[in-house]
């Protein structure tokens, strides 16, 4: 089990860091082709960033190691933290396994990590691979 879950989590976190990397470089455009055109809110949600004047940076690597993952029917939970903080990835995978719950705090050029959230939800798709829709990013 401990197996297939590191490669649950590589397989978001790898999906995570390229949305995240666009976002930073407000490229909405390629986060729509990212995410099969299925998350119009891609511009959306860039453009509150620029209405609310919150510049994006590029997170730290070890902000998409520290994971929180949990899956609530199997009751299995694992979380890994290196700084003694909460978790700034937050895997929630649906008790059926079809589709995952992601938070992401995302790090903003005044506070660094900052308490915007981006929200993401993937579904499993019928060839094993992840489908992805940008839900939001909002203040928690």
């Amino acid at each position: 089990m401990d197996r297939d879950m590191d490669e649950e989590i590589s397989a978001i976190a790898d999906i995570l860091r390229e949305i995240v990397k666009l976002l930073v470089i407000r490229d909405h455009n390629q986060v729509d082709l990212l995410t099969g055109g299925k998350s119009g809110r891609a511009v959306d949600v860039v453009r509150n960033l620029e209405e609310s004047k919150v510049s994006l940076i590029q997170p730290p690597d070890e902000a998409f190691e520290d994971v929180d993952y949990s899956c609530g029917e199997l009751n299995v939970h694992r979380k890994v933290l290196r700084d003694g903080r909460d978790c700034a990835l937050k895997i929630r995978r649906h008790p059926l396994g079809q589709n995952y719950y992601v938070d992401f705090d995302v790090w903003t050029s005044d506070e660094v990590r900052s308490d915007y959230t981006l929200q993401l939800r993937l579904m499993m798709k019928p060839d094993g691979g992840l489908a992805v829709s940008l839900e939001s990013i909002h203040v928690l």
